[in-house]
C-alpha cells in the first residue's frame, strides 16, 4: 500500500480552524434528545438559512456556520448533548458511542468542543467538532465524521512488534505507547499502530499496519 501522507495532511487541513486533532479522552453519556433537521435550524437563525457546506462526493453536511442546536453549552456534556441534536445531521446513529471527548480550545470570543470518531473502541481519524460562544450558543458545526467503516479491527500483530518494527527502521526513541487506530488506505480503510518518534532527523509519527507490519505511513520531517 502506498504511503498515506496525504490523509493526515487533509485531517490537519479541516481541523486548523478549530484546532482541534485526533486524541482519545472518553466522553460522559448523554440523554437522549430530539435530533434537529436542516430545515430546523432555520428557525433557530431567525428565519435566515445558516451557511451550509456540503461534502461533494456523498452529498453530506461538512459544516454549519450559524446557530446550530438548542443547547446552551457551558462543558463537555452540554457539547455531548448537542451532538445528540446534530446526529441526523451529521449522519450518525449513536453519537454517545461513536464519538468521544478530546479536548476544549479556547478563543478569543469563543471556544471549541473537539470530539474523535471510534469504531468498535477503535479510535480513526474522524472527528466533530462545535463552536461555542461566550453565552453558549453553538455558532458552528465542523463534520469530519466518517460513515461506512467496515473493517476487522483485531490486530495480527501486537503493539509492542510495532514498536519494535519502528525501531529496527528508524533507530529512534518512542514517545509514548502505540494506539491502534483506523485510517483511510484510497477508497479503503486500514488498521495500524499509530507510533510517535523522538528523533528530530526522522519522522514524527509512523503508522504500522497491524495486520502485516508494513511501514503503510510517515508524517513529519522524514531525512534524505
Amino acid at each position: 500500500m502506498d504511503r498515506t501522507k496525504l490523509t493526515a495532511a487533509l485531517l490537519v487541513a479541516s481541523l486548523l480552524a478549530s484546532g482541534c486533532s485526533s486524541k482519545s479522552e472518553s466522553s460522559s453519556e448523554t440523554e437522549s434528545v430530539k435530533p434537529l433537521t436542516v430545515s430546523d435550524l432555520k428557525d433557530l437563525n431567525d428565519g435566515e438559512s445558516p451557511e451550509i457546506e456540503y461534502d461533494p462526493v456523498s452529498g453530506g453536511v461538512r459544516s454549519i456556520e450559524g446557530k446550530v442546536s438548542t443547547i446552551k453549552v457551558g462543558d463537555e456534556d452540554d457539547a455531548a448533548e448537542a451532538l445528540e441534536e446534530l446526529a441526523d445531521i451529521i449522519g450518525i446513529s449513536a453519537p454517545d458511542n461513536e464519538l468521544r471527548f478530546r479536548i476544549r480550545n479556547s478563543g478569543k470570543d469563543e471556544f471549541t468542543y473537539c470530539f474523535d470518531q471510534y469504531y468498535k473502541d477503535v479510535h480513526t481519524f474522524g472527528t466533530v467538532a462545535l463552536s461555542v460562544d461566550k453565552d453558549g450558543n453553538v455558532t458552528r458545526l465542523l463534520n469530519r465524521y466518517v460513515p461506512n467503516i467496515d473493517i476487522d479491527v483485531t490486530p495480527n500483530i501486537t503493539g509492542e512488534q510495532a514498536v519494535n518494527i519502528a525501531k529496527s527502521k528508524y533507530e529512534a526513541g518512542i514517545d509514548g505507547e502505540p494506539e491502534l487506530t483506523i485510517i483511510r488506505a484510497g477508497k479503503n480503510f486500514s488498521l495500524e499502530w499509530d507510533i510517535h518518534l523522538t528523533d528530530i532527523f526522522y519522522p514524527d509519527e509512523v503508522y504500522i499496519n497491524a495486520k502485516n507490519g508494513n511501514i503503510d505511513s510517515e508524517t513529519g520531517p522524514i531525512p534524505d
